[in-house]
């Protein structure tokens, strides 16, 4: 059986789904052939959704080795929605494959569309109940990131551990690694993402394959030799230790390069496949349902499922019609877009949340934020509308224009009733009332700040509202599309000054330079993170004046830290 479990994995598990199900039948027709030989696996479901366990002798489902997972009903479902993480069979599955490759040091990289749980998957690996040998250093590429500043994000972590000389060669060397008896797992998400320079290579990829190339040919007792890099200002050998890849990678197409074979020789690969359907569903469902209950009324519970599947057809039907083109290349939709609509209904309050209409309701807008304001014409809007009116319909069992009033535009916001607190997020019902608001907030803002004069039309208050929605949902960050002066800029001033955030925005001059963003992300960063403030950070197209900005935006966004920035 163990022999089995190892063929699965280890020549299985490098394929996508289709050719899982032609590698089960194949596997499962050879097992027929070996008889009892074969270990007794069971008959039902896929080869892949088996374990042996050892300590029991016996052959079980992912899931059982696992316990159930409840969600607690102490949650804070608005505060903490991005670290809600439903184990699944597949989850536990590559996580306890990721535990067994990293206790016999194997290097691995994982592979898989976006929306598969990679990242996810990892970095829960390497926070949550990680043996105390091991010491996790994380980080991702993106299309500037440079072999240099690779190099040094990496040199920071390390400890030195001893220096000497050769004695084959006669050269000098230090090695470095972590603290002695430990192991240091480095995650590098994003791996395929770095351009490729002149002669077609991608300079962090052979730097990290220098990494570990060097050291899989180390003689024994031969440091110098061992994996590592030249110390630029030194020039001695740095001979690295004790560590160990994981990168994680998806297919190439939209920036991502193909990997070079001379890396892909030394990991294992690791393939995660797209979820099926009735695993999203099972996911968001208990997330749902758990809200419903401990939040809202318990009345409201039976909404659970039906909430999701309507999200999931409505996420179907745009991925195949909304297709992206020249035109639109936007319209690149992935499972993220049902886990935004999800967190939009979480924040339903149950002073306004009362019954099914007011769910539906609640659910209408959400999709519309997160998939209709992404749209760039009417054409493309009415097919969403009409999609939402179907889905409303056969899951939710509601009819769309009994449930929302078509006479004014669907938008919630969390400052319609003011002086409340916490504030209550809910439907905009009267268009004159929000205009009041807003234009008191626009005085109070001018009498503090530089004064703004603005035209407050419907349109320009449903972007206020809109903006408003993302500041107050935690890893809320925006990309705001629109030719110049059409209030991108004013606007987010105005949402924000009425969220109690300060604006942070940097101020571009004749000489402004790498040195002087780098002070600004220092000054926005300590505001931020050591002086706790609420801060939004306005970066404009025509402030980029060197592509390492986008870089270190890319970096705050994705790990939260610009290397070596203090």
């Amino acid at each position: 059986p163990v022999f089995f479990v190892a063929l699965f994995w280890g020549v299985g598990g490098l394929v996508d789904q289709p050719s899982r199900d032609k590698f089960d039948s194949f596997i499962r027709d050879k097992m027929k052939e070996l008889g009892n030989k074969a270990g007794g696996l069971p008959p039902s479901g896929s080869v892949f959704d088996w374990h042996f366990d050892m300590e029991g002798v016996r052959w079980v489902t992912w899931n059982k080795t696992a316990p159930d997972y409840v969600v607690s009903p102490k949650t804070d479902f608005k505060a903490d929605f991005n670290s809600l993480i439903i184990p699944t069979a597949a989850s536990i599955c590559y996580a306890s494959l990721l535990d067994t490759l990293m206790s016999g040091n194997k290097h691995t990289v994982v592979i898989g569309p976006t929306g598969t749980a990679k990242s996810v998957t990892v970095s829960q690996y390497l926070t949550v109940g990680l043996p105390a040998r091991y010491d996790p250093i994380m980080m991702a590429f993106s299309a500037q990131t440079s072999a240099n500043q690779t190099q040094d994000i990496l040199d920071s972590k390390f400890e030195k551990r001893r220096q000497g000389q050769d004695k084959d060669t006669g050269l000098a060397y230090t090695m470095w690694g972590p603290m002695l008896g430990k192991r240091f797992l480095v995650f590098v998400d994003d791996f395929n993402m770095p351009k490729r320079e002149t002669y077609g290579a991608q300079p962090p990829v052979e730097l990290m394959r220098q990494l570990i190339d060097t050291a899989a040919y180390a003689p024994p007792g031969a440091p110098a030799f061992g994996g590592g890099w030249y110390d630029r200002k030194t020039l001695k050998w740095k001979a690295v230790t004790d560590l160990t890849l994981i990168a994680a990678m998806g297919p190439p197409g939209g920036g991502r390069q193909v990997m070079t074979n001379r890396m892909l020789r030394h990991l294992h690969m690791l393939n995660f496949t797209t979820m099926p359907s009735d695993v999203i569903e099972a996911i968001f469902t208990t997330i749902t349902k758990a809200f419903l209950d401990n939040t809202l009324a318990s009345e409201l519970s039976p909404l659970g499922a039906p909430l999701v599947q309507a999200t999931i057809g409505l996420y179907n039907k745009t991925c195949d019609v909304l297709r992206p083109m020249p035109s639109k290349p936007h319209y690149t939709f992935n499972l993220r877009e049902i886990s935004k609509v999800i967190q939009g209904v979480l924040m339903a309050d149950k002073r306004r949340t009362t019954s099914r209409e007011d769910l539906a309701r609640l659910w209408a807008h959400e999709c519309q934020r997160v998939f209709s304001d992404r749209l760039i014409n009417d054409q493309d809007r009415a097919w969403f509308l009409d999609e939402t009116k179907n889905q409303m319909k056969e899951h939710l069992k509601l009819v769309y224009d009994k449930v929302v009033d078509t006479s004014r535009p669907l938008i919630y916001c969390d400052f319609f009733t003011p002086g409340v607190d916490p504030s209550i997020y809910e439907e905009v019902t009267s268009v004159d009332k929000l205009t009041g608001i807003c234009k008191e907030q626009q005085t109070d803002y001018n009498e503090q700040h530089l004064p703004m004069s603005l035209v407050l039309f419907e349109d320009a208050l449903g972007h206020v509202c809109r903006i408003s929605r993302v500041l107050r949902q935690p890893s809320g960050n925006a990309l705001l599309l629109g030719v110049g002066g059409s209030g991108r800029q004013s606007l987010t001033r105005l949402a924000a000054f009425i969220a109690d955030f300060n604006v942070f925005q940097i101020e571009i001059t004749k000489n402004y330079r790498t040195i002087e963003w780098r002070e600004d992300l220092k000054t926005v960063l300590k505001m931020a993170g050591y002086e706790q403030q609420q801060v939004v950070f306005l970066f404009v197209d025509t402030q980029i004046a060197d592509e390492i900005f986008l870089e270190n935006v890319n970096n705050i966004l994705s790990s939260g830290e610009v290397p070596n920035l203090f």
